[in-house]
């Protein structure tokens, strides 16, 4: 994770810096641009490949976000139902995919939008209301992929093919949850509904 995060910053960064000085010699400022040109060729040759591979785990991911817990059984402490927890692996796979996201490539976007994720993603937000650190992270991701240099229709599909609006709809509803003692407190989940919906709306 620490990796692909380094690497992240990095090409964001801009990686190298193609400002060169210039020689006294003609003849030597032409073979400093040239060398530089195939440089950054290379480079973005490497990105591609980069990006490509990351996109091949996508599928995979919505997979595995698809596929029963495996973690035991606990009580819950707001009622003391038993429930299935998420599992590191899920918590660990939304983390890696808002990292993939930020590269903010549309060659990412486009396996995200195919593979159905964010439909697996918004699902998960949905049966675990009370995970925040997933919900941060799914956040992270509807904002990546609404600031994104998509055209409108193609956010438009995302937000669509994830159910985006129901599940925002089926998560605010009932908005506060009851504990044992009978008092209320508002719904783990309720932050993130609403910032994405104010997400939405912007």
């Amino acid at each position: 994770m620490k990796v692909l995060e380094n690497y992240i910053k990095q090409y964001k960064s801009g990686k190298d810096d193609n400002d060169s000085e210039k020689g006294a010699d003609d003849d030597d400022d032409i073979i400093i641009k040239n060398e530089s040109d195939s440089e950054d060729k290379e480079s973005s040759d490497k990105d591609k490949a980069f990006f490509l591979t990351l996109t091949k785990h996508i599928q995979l991911m919505a997979e595995t976000f698809d596929s029963p817990s495996q973690p035991e059984e606990i009580l819950s402490t707001l009622n003391g139902h038993k429930l299935k927890p998420l599992g590191m692996t899920k918590l660990r796979l939304i983390e890696l995919l808002a990292q993939i996201a930020k590269v903010n490539q549309d060659v990412i976007f486009t396996e995200i939008l195919t593979s159905k994720v964010m439909r697996s993603v918004m699902k998960l937000c949905v049966q675990h209301p009370w995970n925040n650190l997933f919900h941060i992270k799914a956040m992270e991701l509807w904002d990546c992929i609404l600031k994104s240099t998509l055209t409108a229709e193609q956010k438009f599909a995302m937000v669509k093919e994830a159910d985006t609006v129901g599940l925002i709809v089926a998560m605010s509803k009932p908005a506060y949850a009851t504990f044992n003692s009978k008092r209320k407190t508002r719904n783990g989940n309720m932050a993130f509904v609403v910032k994405l919906a104010n997400l939405l709306k912007n």
